[in-house]
């Protein structure tokens, strides 16, 4: 369903609507937060802890630690063959406890899946049955990277992890990039850790997007990407929470970590606003390349995915930060109620809750 009119209220409803009930959240009406990088697979577990105490320089590294098969990828793959359904569900249920209308990082599937819980980016086509969004969780050549700079040029978005970590060397992923034609408007790159103003101007001045995941770039390599070199070239930033084994546990945490790292460390250079930004609005520009102007904010003919929040601060951003889980009242994807407390879905028209 798409949102219709926006309105204060205590003006009339619109022509059409006299006799449709209405809802009184009591809170803070928000667009459905966007994870632009997660690897749902993996979300069923906790923090991994790895053997070293030394910051890692690449990704490349970690997962050939003594515990990371023990850890991770066996149970995650017995997981997946056992359970996979469930674990999906999982996983979106704790990314829509938090707010979450739209996340990345679907895995790859055997068998069918008769419905994602919140808007899946990769699999999302709005009843058409195209593929609007392409990704690459592992680092590809010059040659590898072909195929996607042509979709791009087709106008789909590719998100890929890039320059992850903070070795100098993987400055060439970029050039990578650059050499397949692949620095385009429609490409959204992960972490970029590595990447600095004079790589960022770049990506900048080609329109790209890139998305930070602070807790768990600091937790692997106690450092993260220089998000106000992003921006000030003119990348747009948004927000992922990553995977459970070293990142938050759903974007509501990761846009906590976003604001102390911001308040603590780069003396307050992004507004509340922005930050926020960084989980709706700004994630919705960069997937609204291709899939047009649909979600990231409440305007009349985008989609309804929406959060309500109890209020716990005046001010409605710093409001959005400091909510946590307990204070989501309400989360509809597409205009249906898919979570909240029983008041609110039962006002909303959900029956046998």
């Amino acid at each position: 369903a798409q949102i219709e009119a926006v309105q204060g209220a205590e003006e009339p409803e619109p022509p059409g609507y006299e006799a449709a009930p209405r809802v009184r959240t009591e809170g803070v009406i928000y667009p459905g937060l966007i994870d632009l990088h997660s690897h749902l697979a993996y979300n069923w577990r906790s923090l991994w802890f790895p053997p070293r105490a030394e910051p890692y320089l690449d990704r490349d590294q970690w997962p050939r630690a003594a515990t990371y098969s023990q850890d991770i990828s066996k149970p995650t793959a017995a997981m997946g063959t056992a359970a996979a359904k469930a674990v999906l569900k999982f996983a979106e249920v704790k990314a829509l406890v938090a707010g979450t209308t739209a996340i990345q990082g679907s895995p790859g599937l055997s068998r069918p899946y008769e419905g994602w819980l919140v808007r899946n980016i990769e699999h999302e086509s709005f009843g058409t049955g195209e593929d609007f969004v392409f990704q690459s969780v592992i680092n590809q050549d010059v040659e590898g990277l072909k195929p996607y700079a042509e979709k791009m040029r087709e106008g789909r978005t590719f998100i890929y992890h890039l320059a992850e970590g903070t070795d100098p060397e993987l400055v060439e992923e970029l050039r990578d990039v650059e050499d397949a034609g692949g620095l385009q408007k429609t490409l959204i790159a992960i972490h970029a850790t590595a990447l600095g103003s004079s790589e960022f101007g770049r990506m900048g001045r080609a329109g790209a997007s890139i998305v930070w995941s602070p807790f768990s770039n600091l937790f692997l390599y106690r450092d993260t990407t220089d998000v106000v070199a992003a921006h000030e070239e003119g990348v747009r930033v948004c927000l992922g929470s990553d995977w459970g084994p070293s990142g938050s546990r759903n974007l509501l945490g990761e846009l906590k970590v976003a604001d102390l790292w911001n308040r603590t460390h780069l003396d307050s250079a992004f507004s509340d606003e922005e930050l926020c930004h960084m989980a709706t609005a700004w994630g919705g520009n960069a997937l609204g390349l291709t899939w047009g102007d649909r979600i990231g904010r409440i305007r009349p003919g985008l989609l309804a995915d929406l959060l309500v929040t109890a209020r716990v601060h005046d001010d409605p951003y710093r409001n959005l930060i400091e909510a946590t889980e307990r204070h989501v009242r309400l989360v509809a994807v597409g205009g249906r109620p898919v979570f909240g407390n029983l008041a609110l879905l039962e006002a909303a028209g959900v029956r046998g809750v």
